[in-house]
């Protein structure tokens, strides 16, 4: 018994179709995709809800008069560092790339139906279906499992990633999160907190949410902005949040900014808080930010070196529509078509080689280390590290009529109107695009990924280059991105027809044809040793007359194309193996001066820590000498105010003691003389009385207390000339250590400085000498592919050419036993 339903689009265009009540959804909605002369899409019922394709006509209650809906869905694309995910357009999954890294999605490619949305890590991928469920996979460390919270991910609205974790808002607004706990993936410390959350960002290792009433709650590494505790009263109606690697920075709703994280990433605005104000958009590259304001003006802040200083651009920075970012480089638009760059030179942060060509530029697109614009005639410009795309000058003629650019880590691409492709860069990067450019032909869109390009065609069907290890070669999922393209082919040959397409798609053979069919098969495989037709044999066993025939249509054609592609084969190996020869030698050379640089690198910061530790103690003892030298001063001073007091005392009582003996001994001479007055000379009187009594004279006791007196006048002169003297060396010696604490300190903040700037080039250093490794690892890999082929071939070429010729005629045999 079977059904005729209506499929229609949403502009209204409607086919009717025949199913029968055993017949899968999936055979009816490639009828209808066929019928309609569209590509991929899913098939809805009445009420909105997606059909499953694994379900039959019956299960899911067809009933003939009803009403489909075929919804169209271009292809989406995501990327983790070394592998690709596409979304197709019925909703299905396909994965390649480094299977370690979510390049293989076999295990849960089961449940990967209706997906909505894809994110990934750096090693794994995300993915929301319709319902709002979740599935992950790839590496279990950067979140590709996320089983431990499974059973609360339901239903996800939006996902965030940082490097190694995933934060994922759910329907009513709390946060699940999972993968590395260091970089965010734990949020138990934080749970309470999470709710009414509207939106989630990521720095390399912490995120950030901003809630409905404008706060914000941080979670993850406190060095990568996780901990927020210092800003947190300023986190007020918070509008928009931008990261760099180690940093964040949030527009309130008045148009001023609050950072927080490592200062020397953008973590701390407060040199140009002033500055900060009607901040319309923010920009960053690895360790710095550049705010747009409503006067077109910009701000930057953060790493001087990265882009954090633009003053001496300022004056420039005028009418600026938008910013685009490099690593560590900032190139402006301005209202009239110029650019302005600022930020590190070998990073794009100079453009003045080509500032004369930077005229009516519509979008500038950056890579790693340079920066690509497109201008209004759709020529481009390019600029900075050439290594990096910098330098579009061996492609400088096609580049025409360019619509869009894309950017890997070190190369570009560009779509021009035509639909073609042209590349430059790093070829391992995507850089070299001529082993698919047959192939790249009505390209409707490009998608970037760290190693490698993906091509989308106006059939559906997904083209790729680049490193073929990291997601620029699916070849192993190259049937299931070709769908598109059969489908489109079959509409072009009308073989499908309204109304009975999918009819014309069940159409069985009789079992004896088959039989013949498959006996020849296996009979000429086995003279001609032939996999491709031992492989046909088992396909033909259990499909459908129509299939099979154009199954082997197919595999003629392949074979007849693969003939004559077969006369360029050897220029093919020796421009594949001299490439790849090419690329070992600049990666083995690459590492070579990375690992130089890491060990020098480590050296510096080893001396520089040794450096900053040996003046640490020197100041600490600076500080302890000070203080002592204080404690000894004021024991000193309080000594000396002590002895020049009681020689002032001393001076004093002698003082008063000399006036009392000259008022007494006065009065004594007067009496005596009036005494003698009334004596009488005694002629005989002995010599002792031979004059009257005067008392003492001037070396008596007068005398004496002169002396005294001068001692301790002495002993106050040289006291006080003994404390200016003290207090003159103390004096110095504080100022002379004040300046060596204040050069030691200064010191040791400038080479703490280069030593945590050395720790970052040495992490990026590091960074690199593991993705050369890769990439060195994938060019030997890649030797081992091209071997078979290119250097020890199974068979001669002629011999290769006589098997094909040989199966060609098997298959048109083949065929005319099906044909009766």
């Amino acid at each position: 018994m079977s059904v005729i339903v209506d499929v229609s689009l949403i502009s209204g265009r409607t086919v009717t179709l025949e199913a029968t009540a055993d017949e899968r959804l999936e055979a009816l909605k490639r009828s209808a995709q066929t019928a309609l002369g569209v590509g991929g899409g899913q098939l809805l019922n009445s009420s909105g809800s997606v059909l499953d394709g694994a379900m039959t006509v019956k299960k899911a209650k067809l009933r003939s008069g009803d009403s489909l809906t075929f919804q169209i869905r271009g292809v989406q694309v995501c990327s983790s560092e070394h592998a690709v995910a596409a979304i197709l357009g019925d909703g299905s999954v396909v994965t390649w790339g480094a299977a370690e890294y979510g390049g293989d999605c076999s295990s849960v490619q089961s449940q990967l139906k209706n997906v909505q949305q894809i994110q990934a890590s750096y090693g794994a991928f995300a993915a929301i279906l319709d319902d709002g469920s979740l599935v992950t996979w790839g590496d279990a460390d950067e979140g590709g499992d996320s089983s431990a919270v499974q059973d609360q991910l339901k239903p996800v609205k939006r996902i965030a990633t940082s490097g190694l974790a995933f934060a994922a808002v759910l329907g009513n607004g709390s946060v699940v999160a999972w993968g590395d706990a260091k970089c965010g993936g734990d949020c138990s410390s934080v749970q309470d907190q999470l709710h009414h959350v509207q939106q989630v960002q990521a720095s390399n290792a912490a995120f950030a949410a901003i809630r409905d009433d404008g706060s914000v709650v941080t979670w993850g590494d406190a060095e990568y902005g996780g901990d927020c505790s210092s800003v947190q009263n300023q986190l007020k109606k918070v509008q928009q949040i931008q990261t760099s690697f180690a940093a964040f920075a949030a527009v309130l709703s008045n148009g001023s900014v609050v950072a927080w994280g490592r200062a020397e990433y953008g973590g701390d605005c407060n040199a140009v808080g002033d500055q900060l104000r009607n901040v319309q958009h923010i920009q960053a590259t690895t360790a710095a930010f550049a705010a747009i304001l409503d006067s077109g003006s910009v701000v930057a802040w953060g790493e001087v070196e990265e882009g954090g200083d633009c003053r001496s651009v300022q004056d420039q920075l005028k009418t600026v529509q938008q910013v685009q970012a490099s690593y560590a480089a900032f190139a402006a638009i301005l209202l009239d078509g110029s650019v302005v760059t600022w930020g590190a030179a070998e990073y794009g942060g100079d453009g003045t080689s080509v500032q004369s060509q930077l005229k009516t530029v519509q979008q500038i697109q950056a890579s790693y280390g340079a920066f690509a614009a497109i201008l209004d005639d759709g020529c481009v410009v390019a600029w900075g590290d050439a290594i990096d795309g910098g330098d579009c000058s061996a492609v400088q003629a096609q580049l025409k009529d360019v619509k869009q650019i894309q950017s890997s880590l070190h190369a570009f691409a560009a779509m021009r109107s035509d639909g073609s492709v042209v590349t430059w860069g790093d070829a391992e990067y995507g850089g070299d695009c001529s082993c698919v450019q047959h192939q790249l032909q009505n390209v409707q869109q490009i998608q970037g990924s760290v190693h490698a390009f993906a091509a989308i065609l106006g059939d559906g069907s997904i083209v790729t280059w680049g490193n073929p290890a990291y997601g620029g070669n699916r070849c192993a999922v190259h049937d299931k991105l070709s769908t598109m393209k059969q489908i489109a082919a079959e509409i072009e040959k009308g073989k499908s027809k309204k109304g009975t397409a999918l009819a014309a798609l069940r159409s069985d053979f009789s079992g004896a044809l088959r039989d013949r069919a498959v006996a020849l098969l296996r009979q000429r495989a086995e003279e001609l040793d032939s996999n491709t037709l031992s492989s046909l044999a088992l396909r033909v066993e259990g499909d459908g007359l129509g299939k099979i025939k154009k199954m082997i249509s197919s595999l003629v054609n392949r074979l007849q194309e693969e003939a004559a592609a077969d006369t360029e084969k050897d220029g093919w190996c020796k421009k594949e193996l001299a490439t790849n020869e090419q690329a070992r030698t600049s990666k083995k050379q690459q590492m070579d001066t990375l690992q130089g640089e890491v060990d020098q690198l480590e050296v510096d910061i080893t001396e520089l820590g040794d450096s900053v530790d040996g003046l640490s103690k020197d100041i600490t003892k600076l500080v302890a000498d000070r203080e002592e030298s204080e404690k000894l001063r004021q024991t000193e001073k309080e000594e000396n105010e002590e002895t020049i007091k009681d020689a002032q005392d001393a001076q004093k009582a002698i003082a008063q003691a000399v006036a009392a003996l000259d008022s007494f001994y006065s009065g004594a001479v007067a009496k005596a003389s009036k005494t003698a007055l009334l004596q009488d000379s005694i002629s005989d009187a002995p010599d002792i009385f031979e004059g009257s009594y005067t008392g003492m004279d001037g070396g008596g006791v007068n005398a004496l207390l002169e002396v005294l007196e001068a001692d301790f006048a002495r002993l106050e002169t040289e006291t006080k000339a003994a404390e200016a003297q003290s207090l003159g060396e103390h004096t110095k010696f504080m100022s002379d250590s004040k300046v060596d604490k204040a050069a030691k300190e200064k010191e040791v903040e400038l080479k703490t400085q280069t030593k945590n700037q050395k720790a970052n080039q040495l992490k990026s250093k590091k960074i690199d000498l593991a993705d050369a490794g890769k990439a060195l690892a994938a060019a030997n890999k890649y030797l081992e592919e091209l071997k078979p082929e290119c250097l020890k071939p199974a068979m001669t070429k002629e011999e290769k050419m006589e098997q094909r010729k040989q199966e060609i005629e098997s298959l048109k045999e083949v065929l005319e036993i099906l044909q009766g």
